[in-house]
């Protein structure tokens, strides 16, 4: 089960949802003191994503290449 929740396969991944991102993102950050792009990572990771430019590649539906 741990295994499908954290699946990064494109059939598996929910729309992505920008305000819920930026919130997740936000509260880890604040709660656990991470920096911003480690929290980003983690709040694209809990839509289904491998880190936050495969997010926002989703996001603007580009490539990740074009992202970098």
């Amino acid at each position: 089960a741990e295994e499908a929740r954290n699946c990064t396969n494109s059939t598996n991944r929910v729309p992505p949802n920008v305000d819920e991102f930026e919130e997740r993102a936000a509260i880890i950050e604040f709660d656990a003191g991470l920096a911003r792009r480690p929290a980003e990572d983690l709040a694209a990771r809990a839509q289904g994503y491998g880190d936050v430019i495969e997010f926002r590649a989703a996001v603007l539906g580009d490539t990740e290449e074009d992202i970098l």
